[in-house]
């Protein structure tokens, strides 16, 4: 059998590599794939934004299963062109991803659906948003619309940073809108579900370090580290987060004649009034991935297509013992002005108990040279979390790579 994963970050790596490591017999293709996926798979050299590419790609390889990794593939209509011309794909149509794509709209969705989310102001005047920065409370939330690849949101309590930064945005505020939410004290949670309709599997959840800098501290990143599962995560959380959020929400959806077929993934804190909604995704999230498909038992390709065909009560999720823990090393110059090109060293160090999920890396020959953002995504998989967080560093530390940075701190807190 042969798969396709659509996508070139460490999200895609670990997904085709949990593919392989549960199914000899498929055939693993990515597209473009990194240096990292080359070693368990053939890398296509196309985008994942060209459909036309793929679709071909697809048809004249007799490809039988795709994956989509990536939202802006998503976003482009690639499960919309698939299914239309008949090729099994994972992912949610441009439709239903409109709960990534467009924060306004996933807004007004939860709104419909009754979900607990941080509150709200919208506008499409940057007059009316910096008078809005004035009065409002210091510490301001304010995101972009659309797809920012995790780095469109300013936290800050500087009402001249907040000016600043909604300077630089004009013309997105002009076509798509900006939007300020209220700040939220808590535990930050991502959480997932296989989905289909009104059909939500089993949860399961990990933290991720959005900031870039520990104590996060520093601008916001697509992710730079993580573990799961989350140390607070309990039968009884899991029950109140699938009935209050993820049922209600795939309910609303279907509710609009919107049939969403994937991975629902919500951001959520956890405060003191009960899980509120920071934001919904429609695809695996990065670096969560990195940190949840190594601890998984129950077969990913299996989940998946029995998800693409309307049977997820038949879905059955079982997990390895133990605490995983994900460490990404970005390049210099991240997120804002990141380098490429530089040589990435000692990856034959890293003990042979350590993953290394690559993103930003291509082979140069002998070489694996980096390709700017995030590089590697350093994971261990141990029984307890100190021992995963130990190991997980010595990894880091075995890997050198020119002005790189990682962060210190990633599950500390727990």
């Amino acid at each position: 059998m042969r798969v396709l994963v659509v996508g070139d970050g460490a999200r895609e790596h670990a997904i085709a590599w949990k593919l392989d490591q549960q199914n000899r017999r498929i055939d693993l293709y990515i597209a473009p794939g990194n240096a990292g996926t080359s070693e368990i798979g053939e890398n296509v050299p196309i985008s994942p934004t060209d459909i036309s590419g793929l679709a071909r790609f697809v048809r004249d390889n007799d490809i039988r299963f795709t994956v989509v990794g990536p939202e802006d593939a998503l976003a482009a209509g690639i499960v919309n062109r698939f299914l239309d011309i008949g090729f099994p794909i994972f992912g949610p149509t441009a439709q239903a991803a409109i709960i990534e794509t467009n924060k306004y709209e996933a807004k007004l969705l939860m709104r419909e659906a009754g979900v607990p989310t941080a509150s709200w102001k919208y506008f499409r005047s940057l007059t009316l948003a910096k008078q809005h920065v004035a009065i409002a409370v210091p510490s301001l939330v304010i995101k972009e619309i659309g797809l920012a690849r995790g780095k469109g949101v300013l936290v800050t309590s500087d009402r001249q940073e907040a000016i600043a930064w909604l300077d630089t945005r004009i013309e997105k505020i002009f076509k798509e809108g900006i939007l300020f939410e209220e700040y939220l004290v808590g535990q930050e949670i991502s959480v997932f579900a296989f989905v289909h309709g009104e059909q939500v599997s089993q949860l399961f959840a990990a933290c991720d370090y959005k900031h870039l800098e520990d104590n996060d501290q520093g601008p916001m990143t697509g992710g730079m580290g993580g573990y799961s599962p989350p140390a607070i995560w309990t039968p009884q959380l899991d029950q109140q987060i699938r009935e209050t959020i993820m049922e209600p929400l795939a309910r609303a959806l279907v509710a609009r004649g919107t049939l969403f077929v994937g991975v629902l993934y919500a951001g959520l804190m956890l405060t003191d009034k009960g899980p509120i909604v920071l934001e919904f995704n429609a695809r695996f999230g990065d670096p969560e991935t990195q940190v949840i498909l190594p601890r998984l038992k129950s077969d990913l390709l299996e989940a998946m297509m029995l998800t693409v065909e309307g049977r997820v009560g038949e879905i059955v999720l079982e997990w390895e013992f133990g605490v995983c823990v994900g460490v990404v090393l970005a390049t210099e110059g991240y997120p804002l002005n990141p380098v490429s090109g530089d040589v990435v060293k000692g990856l034959e160090r890293c003990p042979s108990n350590i993953l290394v999920f690559h993103a930003g890396t291509r082979r140069a020959g002998d070489y694996v040279e980096t390709t700017g953002g995030r590089i590697l995504t350093v994971v261990a998989l141990r029984k307890t979390l100190g021992k995963a967080i130990t190991d997980c560093y010595r990894g880091v530390r075995a890997i050198d790579v020119r002005g790189a940075r990682h962060r210190k701190d990633i599950a500390h807190i727990a």
